[in-house]
């Protein structure tokens, strides 16, 4: 689950993040309950980690100023 939250990214590697999106899809088929588990991190996280962030939620580090 780590690594696919890391390699679900739009900031990951094309080829890499492809081959993360055919893994999901092989086990939700099989068990869809842990294929749901299979998010990417921000989505996890409520807030972007990364410094480039794609806009899908706002900035880690503007989510702590604001606290």
């Amino acid at each position: 689950m780590h690594i696919s939250s890391i390699r679900l990214c739009t900031h990951a590697q094309w080829e890499i993040r492809q081959l993360f999106v055919e893994i999901k899809k092989a086990v939700t088929k099989l068990n869809p309950f842990l294929g749901a588990l299979l998010t990417v991190k921000c989505d996890t996280l409520g807030c972007c980690p990364e410094f480039n962030c794609c806009g899908r939620h706002p900035k880690k580090v503007d989510v702590l100023v604001k606290s």
